[in-house]
């Protein structure tokens, strides 16, 4: 099964934002992605995998903060291709100025 959730969070003055999941049953294996619209006005994304509880070995994990072309959107993506146990946490930290 592939579960793909959109959100919208109101950030108002906040500087720092901060975008967390957490899933609550076993997980075969995870993809967390974030784009950042530029309207945001992001200056650096976080990219926070250190919560991640595994079942067994954990080999090839990616974790990474991206500027996909041709969008020049902030982005975060983290691919966990491994089973993890419940409580693991992800979290996504974005800077931003604010006019």
């Amino acid at each position: 099964m592939e579960l793909s959730v959109t959100a919208r969070k109101y950030v108002g003055n906040d500087r720092r934002v901060r975008i967390q999941a957490q899933i609550f049953r076993h997980v075969t294996d995870a993809e967390y992605r974030l784009t950042i619209d530029p309207a945001i006005r992001p200056t650096r994304l976080g990219v926070n995998a250190s919560e991640i509880s595994s079942l067994g070995a954990a080999h090839g994990a990616s974790v990474r903060a991206t500027f996909p072309a041709p969008f020049s959107n902030l982005a975060g993506l983290v691919q966990l291709p491994f089973p993890l146990q419940p409580g693991s946490v992800m979290a996504f930290t974005i800077d931003r100025e604010v006019p």
